[in-house]
């Protein structure tokens, strides 16, 4: 009898929750559909991701990850398109270091060789010299990191 009751109580749970998980472990998105880069080394790529309250619940195959689905999961299709992790910097100079490689470098030693101004009027005209064309593009000069008190 107990294992009729058994059975009977695990027909009626699946019945009522079918494959579905708890409400508190069900993701609010699932995304798929394109290729997921995960960042690790184990793992690069994945097909889906379930995410819930800002936090990855899951990373891996649909049919794993489609696990957390339920009624009120939105399912967003990447659509082939590629999903990064995010890439997140508190304090960053990316602005600047791009600006720099495109600059004159006018550090003193032993960054670089700016050690007066005559040293750096050279600098800065030979930088001038090396990338005409972007002088006249822009119709500026632009040095990095002279420092008049070294």
């Amino acid at each position: 009898m107990t294992n009729i009751l058994s059975r009977a109580a695990l027909s009626a749970a699946l019945t009522l929750f079918g494959s579905s998980v708890l409400a508190e472990q069900a993701a609010e998105t699932i995304y798929l559909g394109g290729s997921i880069l995960t960042i690790d080394d184990q793992r690069p790529t994945a097909e889906a991701v379930a995410v819930r309250d800002g936090r990855i619940l899951a990373v891996g195959n649909a049919d794993t990850v489609l696990a957390y689905k339920d009624a009120s999961t939105e399912i967003l299709d990447l659509a082939g398109r590629s999903m990064l992790p995010g890439f997140v910097d508190s304090h960053g100079h990316v602005v600047m270091g791009g600006l720099q490689a495109l600059s004159a470098n006018l550090l003193a030693p032993p960054d670089g060789d700016v050690v007066d101004i005559p040293t750096l009027q050279a600098k800065l005209s030979n930088w001038a010299k090396e990338n005409q064309k972007v002088v006249e593009q822009v119709n500026m000069i632009i040095g990095f990191g002279y420092d008049n008190a070294a």
